[in-house]
């Protein structure tokens, strides 16, 4: 550490510079204008580079910390990130140009209260569910930034999540999906039927179903493997039978299984069509209100659950990482617990067995 006079360039003028050096860490130098005030961030400079609190002098900007974030953090994630990169490039627009030492945990909280209020693209207002994916992300961003060393605090901190409500679990009705597999198969799409039993039979969401490739199908051992999914790790799923027959039927050695024309319009080539579109003139047809692609997923695991899985099994089939998900089929699987009950009670010694034992002790 050391604190020197500096003349400016145009003589007149006098200031101190303060210069501190740590092993580990970039030099760090400051001017002021009084020798107590150098003399004392110095020290406590120092300090703070001792105990692992790097700061850098020249602030960074949000969007060079976005950036970094990117590079450094997404970068090596399956999907590059997926839907994260989207929300990043929204705090930086909000917020990109100010410095990281600017964004305080009032201005972030300011900020979740007008995004709050606020309506998406489709009109509505932003569930708190949504606004708490925006504000989880920009808090890794800022613990990120801890750890590279920005800033030493991070600036949500101390703002808690937003209570969310519960998560929706529209199901199927067994009229309803009998009405719906056979309104898919007399669409125009062929292959609409197929998607939407593979999606029933397996749980997939729409996006690990159309990334499927043929490569993906194990027809030995009947089995399907998700690679793009949600949590980015591969899963297993087994195949029923009238789906390994469906597939069987068409069998190709590469490829997609389900080619799409990645818009949302219909396409002329049946070939190649919009998953979102045929499935919801369908549901239009048959009177299915409020109903959506992924609703099918939600139907899969009821139905999974009312025919006696347990909340393992679901969460295995469906790629949960925590039964917090699952929970929600919880009420689906009673029957479960009364047999787990009452094989419980089976190993528990019955109530003559205890008499005749106290008996026996009484005689003897």
């Amino acid at each position: 550490m050391s604190v020197y006079l500096q003349k400016l360039q145009s003589g007149k003028n006098r200031k101190w510079r303060a210069f501190v050096r740590v092993k580990g860490f970039p030099a760090q130098t400051k001017v002021f204008r009084l020798k107590s005030e150098a003399k004392e961030w110095a020290e406590q400079e120092e300090a703070n580079l001792k105990a692992g609190k790097y700061v850098p002098s020249s602030s960074r900007t949000v969007d060079e910390l976005i950036q970094k974030y990117r590079d450094d953090v997404l970068a090596f994630r399956k999907n590059n990130g997926g839907n994260q990169r989207f929300l990043l490039n929204w705090w930086s627009d909000k917020i990109g140009n100010l410095k990281v030492q600017e964004v305080t945990p009032q201005l972030l909280d300011a900020m979740r209260n007008r995004l709050r209020r606020s309506k998406n693209k489709a009109g509505r207002i932003h569930s708190p569910a949504n606004v708490n994916r925006y504000f989880s992300l920009i808090s890794a961003v800022f613990r990120s930034a801890v750890l590279w060393g920005w800033i030493r605090e991070n600036p949500m901190r101390d703002i808690t999540k937003i209570p969310e409500t519960p998560g929706r679990t529209r199901f199927l009705s067994r009229e309803e999906c009998r009405d719906l597999l056979d309104a898919c198969k007399k669409s125009r799409q062929p292959l609409l039927y197929e998607i939407v039993l593979l999606t029933l039979s397996t749980g997939g969401r729409r996006g690990e179903i159309m990334s499927l490739m043929w490569e993906d199908v194990d027809f030995e051992n009947r089995f399907i493997t998700f690679r793009q999914t949600k949590n980015g790790e591969d899963r297993n799923v087994p195949l029923s039978s009238e789906m390994f027959a469906l597939l069987e039927a068409r069998r190709k050695p590469k490829g997609k299984l389900y080619p799409s024309n990645g818009s949302r319009y219909p396409s002329r080539d049946k070939q190649y069509f919009c998953v979102r579109h045929a499935f919801s003139t369908v549901c239009k047809k048959v009177g299915l209100e409020n109903f959506r692609f992924h609703d099918l997923r939600h139907t899969a695991a009821s139905y999974l659950a009312m025919s006696g899985a347990s909340l393992l099994d679901i969460a295995e089939i469906l790629g949960h990482k925590s039964l917090s998900m699952t929970r929600r089929y919880a009420h689906l699987t009673q029957s479960h617990l009364h047999e787990a009950v009452e094989r419980l009670s089976q190993a528990i010694p019955r109530m003559d067995e205890v008499s005749n034992r106290e008996e026996i002790s009484l005689e003897s």
